[in-house]
């Protein structure tokens, strides 16, 4: 199942942690931070292939929902 989630409120001058959960326990984590990136509107998401966390900018993810 895919689910489409938009969160904000997040501050844009700091370090964030993403942490991915699977069955209870964590798969895999990351920092980033906005200002890494040209906009604000960016899609977290699932690699099928290869089961890995992506974070992109919103214009290079046609299929986030969150927009």
């Amino acid at each position: 199942m895919t689910k489409s989630v938009r969160i904000d409120g997040l501050k844009l001058n700091v370090k964030h942690r993403a942490v991915l959960f699977c069955d209870g326990e964590t798969q895999q984590s990351f920092i980033f931070r906005y200002s890494d990136y040209r906009t604000r509107k960016l899609c977290l998401f699932i690699q099928d292939l290869c089961k890995t966390a992506q974070l992109w900018e919103d214009e290079q993810s046609p299929w986030c929902k969150c927009k």
